[in-house]
């Protein structure tokens, strides 16, 4: 009887949340379904055909759920999604809910869920997941999420809460995601890059896990991609990056029109476009190749659902305003925005930007890794930037600090107006490159959509 009445409450709520345009019932319905029934996402989850699929790190779960529900499209298989990003027990048990009958029948094969990093316990304990993805770890949120060993040790556990028979699949190139492994009943399989053609040369101030977690001494690289990410090994232990089952050996990056990749799995070769650009974007498609594969997925339909795939919300979002193009990128801590600015300098031109930073919950309340981001490298590509965001003022002042023009830097905190100045200021078809924190991307894509530039869905 508790689960009728919270599937009733559930849809009711998402009916006049949509209705009223209070949002898109993403979160509301599950937070009072679960209000009536605590055990309701168990109960929806022991409904699937075949089991759910959890998906987790600091960066890319969005873009990288996205892929796997693309393959899975691809290959027939009916499935549940929180395609909308939101993560936390009320955002999952909203999306099991939008798909189930009032009598609570769920007639899916695979629930595909996104799962904020340190809800992946409590989730992973109520949904029993066939398969879980954990991508990376990285300092984000600081205020909320403490220390990235703290995340390391709750990931360690869901794990033991597994089923024996779950399949974790792991990127190997971060040590410290794959430090939580070590012991563990299940299989694991580990993906990662053997091509070295976009290694870096030094480690960014920046980088987060430094050092052996099993040990604590200093880590060493044959080869660095990003951040702590990369060929790593330990001169005092026996920590080493483990042997990888899904691998790129060949990578080509085409600046912001893409990339392609070669990638070895099964003694298969899949050679891929994707039509998303950025480095850190190989890591996404790796995770959606590898959790496919594991699934039985036909190599065509994987490769037909990674190039058929289009920009996640706000998550490299190109779209036209008149005779220019606008490229909307997410930026939400250090190591992902000094990736964006790596793409950025791919090519010499110069750039005019919108950056905006707000510290709302969602964004994280402490704004100090702005320190920590090389906006230096921005000195040599930026022609004209306008700030915007609650914290407009401090990240000007980084801006000032980091060498750049400060007459060239203009603070608009209006999101119509923000657009309107630097819409003036384009010349024909010159790009516009904005990169906003979360809370103020979704403020700003309102107008953006408004405006007609963009679609207002989720979707």
């Amino acid at each position: 009887m508790r689960l009728y009445l919270a599937i009733i409450v559930a849809k009711l709520a998402s009916f006049f949340s949509k209705m009223l345009n209070k949002g898109q019932g993403t979160s509301l319905p599950g937070l009072l379904a679960r209000k009536v029934d605590p055990q309701i996402l168990n109960k929806l989850a022991g409904k699937l055909n075949k089991g759910v699929i959890v998906v987790s790190g600091t960066n890319g779960k969005t873009t990288t759920t996205r892929l796997i529900s693309s393959i899975l499209q691809e290959a027939k298989f009916s499935f549940v999604h929180n395609r909308a990003g939101a993560n936390l027990l009320s955002g999952v048990t909203s999306a099991l809910l939008a798909e189930c009958s009032l009598t609570g029948k769920l007639d899916k094969d695979w629930a595909i869920l996104e799962v904020d990093e340190a809800m992946v316990p409590k989730i992973v304990k109520q949904t029993n997941p066939k398969i879980i993805v954990l991508m990376n770890l990285f300092r984000d949120q600081l205020d909320r999420y403490g220390e990235l060993e703290k995340l390391a040790k709750l990931w360690k556990q869901s794990i033991k809460d597994l089923s024996p028979e779950a399949k974790v699949i792991i990127n190997a190139d971060d040590p410290l995601v794959t430090s939580v492994t070590k012991g563990i009943k299940q299989e694991v399989v580990f993906y990662g890059i053997n091509s070295e053609t976009y290694s870096v040369k030094k480690m960014a101030h920046s980088a987060d896990s430094k050092n052996c977690p099993n040990c604590r001494e200093p880590l060493e690289y044959s080869s660095l991609f990003y951040s702590h990410i990369g060929k790593y090994y330990c001169t005092k232990c026996d920590l080493r990056r483990p042997e990888l089952d899904v691998v790129v050996d060949d990578i080509n990056l085409d600046g912001f029109k893409g990339l392609d990749l070669s990638v070895k799995f099964n003694e298969n070769n899949l050679d891929v476009h994707f039509n998303l650009p950025g480095f850190y974007n190989i890591y996404n498609i790796l995770a959606a190749i590898t959790c496919c594969n594991d699934l039985g997925i036909a190599k065509d339909d994987i490769k037909t659902g990674i190039e058929k795939f289009d920009a996640a919300f706000g998550r490299l979002e190109k779209f036209r305003m008149g005779d220019n193009e606008a490229i909307l990128m997410l930026v939400k801590n250090p190591t992902g925005f000094n990736e964006v600015i790596r793409l950025l300098d791919s090519d010499t031109n110069k750039k005019k930007m919108i950056l905006t930073l707000n510290d709302n919950i969602p964004d994280g309340r402490d704004i100090s890794w702005i320190w920590d981001v090389d906006f230096d490298k921005l000195k040599n590509i930026v022609d004209f930037v306008w700030v915007s965001g609650k914290r407009a003022e401090e990240l000007k002042l980084r801006f000032k600090y980091a060498g750049l023009d400060i007459n060239k830097i203009i603070i608009e905190k209006n999101y119509e107006k923000l657009l309107e100045k630097a819409k003036a200021k384009l010349t024909k078809n010159e790009t516009l490159y904005i990169l906003p924190t979360y809370s103020s991307m979704l403020n700003l894509r309102q107008v953006i959509a408004k405006k007609g530039y963009l679609k207002e869905s989720w979707e």
